[in-house]
């Protein structure tokens, strides 16, 4: 009777591309748990800069372009650790490519969860996923709502969430991103304030707790 959809934008595609009924999609946005998230006063934003990676290691989620950006950045002298966290089809050769230009600089964590993923994202200021295409991504809410400000591509449902220079970063090239990290190691103030943006929108607008009492409430309605 009903067809989810993430976000309008994937409403709207639904409805044009399978001839559908408007009223028959409903947009439902994914959700997370907020019980046991970091709290800002847990986290140093004084420390060396460290990005993240937290997902599926696939080609498709730009990993060419952070392997750029890092080159540049570690050109440039940056102070800065990358995280990655995660396992996928192109892992091995990322991750030989990842050492080879970061040495020590780089930490890799494997598939994260419980104690280490919270310690891993209160240890991180930014989350780096320039990816080609993408629906909603957990690690991306899941990284805003623990204060981790997000640079990612406008692909998906992802620019419904990120407001650009509010609550995180839309990049399109290898450039943007250096150019935001660059910003963000010299400018903490202005990074708290992203990340604090980032974690109260996240926690207000996609609470597991909403999404939910939404569900429930279709089910009903039908």
């Amino acid at each position: 009777n009903s067809i989810l959809a993430l976000s309008n934008k994937e409403k709207t595609a639904l409805v044009e591309n399978y001839n559908l009924c408007n009223n028959s999609v409903t947009v439902l946005s994914n959700g997370i748990s907020i019980s046991s998230l970091v709290e800002l006063s847990e986290k140093s934003f004084v420390s060396k800069l460290s990005i993240l990676y937290l997902g599926r290691i696939d080609a498709n989620k730009g990993l060419k372009e952070i392997l750029a950006a890092l080159e540049i950045l570690v050109a440039e002298n940056l102070d800065f650790e990358f995280c990655v966290c995660g396992t996928g089809p192109q892992k091995d050769s990322f991750l030989v490519e990842c050492r080879r230009i970061l040495g020590d600089k780089l930490k890799y964590k494997g598939i994260v969860f419980g104690n280490l993923k919270q310690q891993v994202l209160k240890d991180s200021h930014l989350f780096l996923l320039p990816s080609y295409f993408e629906g909603l991504p957990i690690s991306l809410l899941e990284t805003m709502a623990n204060y981790v400000v997000p640079i990612v591509t406008p692909v998906g449902s992802m620019p419904d969430v990120v407001k650009s220079g509010k609550n995180g970063f839309l990049v399109n090239s290898v450039d943007d991103i250096v150019n935001v990290i660059f910003e963000m190691s010299k400018n903490r103030d202005r990074l708290v304030q992203i990340a604090d943006n980032a974690a109260q929108y996240v926690r207000e607008n996609y609470s597991m707790d909403e999404y939910v009492n939404r569900i429930n409430k279709l089910y009903y309605e039908n």
